[in-house]
């Protein structure tokens, strides 16, 4: 899948309310000496787990200490123009293509599973 944020992005970051946060939102949080702006893929309790719209693993359990802000939109350096990344239609088009990598897991999995039941 193609990241949202493409490198040489410059990041609108807005101060968020932990307790607003939702699925599909990508916020900008520090984890030791790096920052990292990935989206929300899943809450469990009091703690998210995020991954980069290009990456195949989740970055593990992350705390609501460690989000520093939302990330509201994207700026791309080169023609100027800025994408809103915090809109029901941005977490939309995340919903889509989640549920197609999760589709496109599950039949690799299950042609996997009929080629060793024929072998």
């Amino acid at each position: 899948m193609m990241p949202t944020i493409l490198d040489g992005e410059i990041l609108h970051i807005q101060p968020v309310i932990t307790g607003k946060l939702r699925i599909g939102h990508v916020v900008l949080f520090r984890r030791g000496d790096e920052f990292k702006a990935h989206r929300i893929i899943r809450r469990r309790g009091e703690f998210y787990v995020t991954r980069g719209d290009a990456g195949l693993d989740d970055d593990g359990l992350l705390s609501r200490g460690h989000i520093l802000g939302l990330v509201i939109a994207k700026r791309c350096p080169d023609s100027g123009r800025t994408v809103r990344l915090d809109t029901l239609q941005a977490r939309a088009r995340f919903f889509t293509r989640e549920a197609r990598r999760r589709v496109s897991l599950l039949l690799k999995l299950h042609k996997g599973r009929t080629r060793s039941q024929t072998s």
